[in-house]
Formats: C-alpha cells, sequence, structure tokens
C-alpha cells in the first residue's frame, strides 16, 4: 500500500483549518515525522499526524477541516512512543501560525 506523503505546508494549512472550526481551546502534541517538519524543518514529507495526547477534543473539527481543505491526512494518538520522563518540560509551543484555539507543543530534544 502507498501512502500520500504532504509537506509541512499541507500540515499548516490543516491546523489553520482545525483551529477554524474550535470553539474552545485545545491542544496537540505532535511527535513523529509532523514534528521533524514543522519544529525542525524537515525537508522530507510524511504520511499522517502522532500526537501524545488524546485527540477527542479536535476530532469534530479535524473532520470538518478535512472537508473544508480536501487534505485527508490521518490524525491519531500514537500507538506506541517512548519519551524522556521529562519530555513535559521540553513542550515548546508551535507558534509560527497565528491560531486562535489550537494550541500546538512539540516536544523539543537536544542532543
Amino acid at each position: 500500500m502507498i501512502y500520500r506523503r504532504y509537506t509541512a505546508e499541507e500540515l499548516q494549512a490543516l491546523f489553520r483549518a482545525i483551529d477554524g472550526h474550535l470553539e474552545a481551546q485545545a491542544e496537540l502534541i505532535i511527535i513523529g515525522g509532523a514534528a521533524a517538519l514543522l519544529a525542525y524543518h524537515a525537508t522530507n514529507t510524511t504520511h499522517d499526524i502522532d500526537v501524545l495526547n488524546d485527540i477527542h477534543a479536535v476530532e469534530a473539527a479535524y473532520n470538518e477541516a478535512k472537508k473544508e481543505t480536501g487534505l485527508d491526512i490521518p490524525l491519531s494518538m500514537a500507538g506506541v512512543a517512548q519519551v524522556p520522563y521529562n519530555y513535559h518540560e521540553r513542550l515548546t509551543k508551535y507558534e509560527e501560525l497565528l491560531l486562535r484555539n489550537l494550541v500546538i507543543r512539540i516536544p523539543m530534544f537536544t542532543i
């Protein structure tokens, strides 16, 4: 099976649309390829958006945003993720988009 791959710009378009459909503040903690594209400006693409937290608060807005944008980017809680015990201390708010209700956080890792 071949998965469609998405760019940082497409992820941003979907996040803007999700934000536009939210009526209250909601948070997504993005990891994986989507985080690499957004926070670390990776040049590759991703086939999904993996998050560490529950997506229930954004599900309705996400479904509307997919219809609005035509971007059917899979968004789900990561089935398996290994993060440092103190990763909450390393969460950084993704501020490249001016969003009203959607708060995107990305764990920043140092070497």
